[in-house]
């Protein structure tokens, strides 16, 4: 099946409008963020406080620990269950704040197909015409218009994933909120650690976000999303003071250039085109290409075969051997990586606990996993560090990547 053709589990914006059943009578309060909202003449950005509907069962645990591992400084704010990010709207930038201990399933017993769970949201937005899509930028993100029960009815027989699907029913395939930034951000997350990712997309933000044309444009505490022609506009050079080194500062620069001349990377893209178009670029393999697939083109069957942790946790030596496996996941294989990558950090999590109990030595998580060789496309690839992925941080052994 050709990936254009893959089912969607995302809302466009096109669709946020027929989600107006997750708006229901009572679900919506709108007012003016820091006051009443009874005065008709205030300054102050509008809010909305609504709860955004799903199929149950909604692992918010596994989202909520996504988000944490994922803020970028600057973009996002994490104040233990509550969490805040900036979306960026036609009127500028909005900032959507979720209260993660208050989500609500309904159904029974939060089985698959039994009812719908609720995401407590507040929305600051630039004007109350960028409500609509600010909800559609959140339901990507959180993949709310996932069907866990059509994941679970292709991916439940196998005898690998079944188990790993009973354990963390209901778990999401996070999209990206703006995939200009994710595109950018996959760039500074290859071959360093979570957060030094981190701290290069925040640097990113806070030195190429896009001016407010407006005072409402502004969202006060957060940037807005990077500039791409102001990044393809900088000198390579320039962009290396950002902590890069030459080569990636070129796949930085190649990249912005590429989206600031068209090419589309949104959820309603071709992801035939998009795949292509990525992948004639230096610098930029086909682990990264896949994460871009995953996450911004929104295509549920996106599969980095290459990712070193998925084949660790498949047994596989190489990437065909490791696309085997995989075939009979199709069209979820995303979702399926997904669980994997969860799995091999739950593991490596209580094998560094119970070290650090008995008084040992914990085992380095993935995100301190570096020096990693693999065999990749059709060379051999050394890398010395790893790359952003999933929930984790997963080695990325792209073979068009510059040393």
């Amino acid at each position: 099946m050709p990936p254009s053709k893959l089912p969607r589990t995302r809302s466009a914006e096109a669709s946020a409008s027929r989600r107006a059943g997750s708006l229901r009578a009572g679900s919506l309060r709108a007012g003016r963020a820091g006051s009443a909202g009874t005065d008709p003449a205030s300054d102050e950005r509008p809010r909305l406080v609504l709860r955004l509907r799903t199929r149950a069962p909604y692992d918010a645990t596994g989202t909520h620990a996504f988000l944490v591992a994922h803020a970028i400084p600057g973009r996002d704010e994490i104040d233990g269950a509550e969490t805040a990010h900036a979306l960026d709207v036609p009127g500028g930038t909005a900032v959507v704040r979720i209260d993660w201990a208050e989500v609500r399933s309904t159904g029974i017993g939060g089985s698959i197909g039994s009812g719908l769970a609720a995401i407590p949201v507040t929305l600051s937005l630039p004007g109350l015409a960028d409500a609509m899509p600010a909800i559609a930028a959140v339901r990507r993100l959180l993949d709310l218009d996932a069907d866990p029960a059509q994941i679970a009815d292709a991916l439940g027989a196998d005898p690998l994933l079944g188990p790993l699907l009973a354990r963390r029913p209901g778990l999401r395939l996070p999209g990206a909120r703006n995939p200009h930034e994710f595109a950018l951000g996959t760039v500074l997350g290859q071959q360093v650690s979570l957060a030094a990712a981190r701290t290069l997309q925040g640097r990113l933000a806070a030195r190429f976000a896009k001016d407010p044309a407006t005072p409402d444009a502004a969202a006060p505490g957060f940037f807005g999303a990077p500039d791409v022609a102001r990044i393809a506009a900088t000198p390579v050079d320039e962009l290396r003071t950002l902590g890069l080194n030459g080569a990636r500062a070129e796949t930085l620069h190649a990249v912005a250039v590429a989206l600031d001349a068209g090419l589309d990377l949104g959820p309603g893209a071709d992801r035939a085109s998009a795949r292509a178009a990525l992948a004639a670029l230096r610098g930029i393999g086909p682990w990264s290409v896949e994460l871009i697939a995953m996450r911004a083109l929104g295509d549920p069957d996106a599969f980095p075969a290459g990712d070193l942790i998925l084949r660790r946790a498949l047994g596989a030596r190489t990437d065909r051997e490791t696309r085997g496996i995989a075939e009979p996941w199709r069209p979820f294989r995303g979702y399926a990586t997904q669980h994997l990558w969860a799995d091999f950090l739950a593991a490596r999590a209580s094998v560094g606990i119970a070290a650090k109990a008995a008084g040992g030595t914990p085992t380095a998580t993935a995100t301190e996993t570096a020096g990693t060789t693999a065999t990749a496309g059709t060379g051999t690839a050394t890398r010395s560090g790893t790359a952003t992925t999933g929930h984790a941080t997963a080695i990325a052994p792209d073979t068009k990547d510059p040393s």
